[in-house]
């Protein structure tokens, strides 16, 4: 099972059992444009691309942090499923490609 299929499995899981979504963070070597668009399409939260540094690591975690408190202050619960991609069965996530 790649990144993908199991980060779709992991968001149905969260649906079906009303579950708060798990912050998922993508570290691969895939680089092409495609692979993070279907990434997110998957429901991966943060996608960083190797090599990457600590400091990389934590500035994109501060900014994912940052954007999911302010939006879930926002909004209500019943939108936050939507927002990480947990009804993304057949949304294209499933192929050849894992992430490494």
């Amino acid at each position: 099972m790649n990144g993908f299929d199991s980060t779709t499995a992991i968001r149905k899981l969260e649906f079906e059992e009303n579950r708060a979504p798990a912050t998922i963070i993508a570290l691969t070597g895939l680089d092409a444009r495609e692979d993070r668009k279907k990434a997110i399409a998957c429901g991966i939260n943060v996608f960083l691309t190797k090599p990457v540094s600590l400091s990389q690591v934590q500035t994109e975690l501060d900014k994912w942090e940052s954007s999911s408190s302010s939006s879930s202050s926002s909004s209500s619960s019943s939108s936050s499923a939507d927002s990480s991609g947990s009804g993304s069965s057949g949304s294209g996530c499933s192929s050849g490609s894992a992430l490494s």
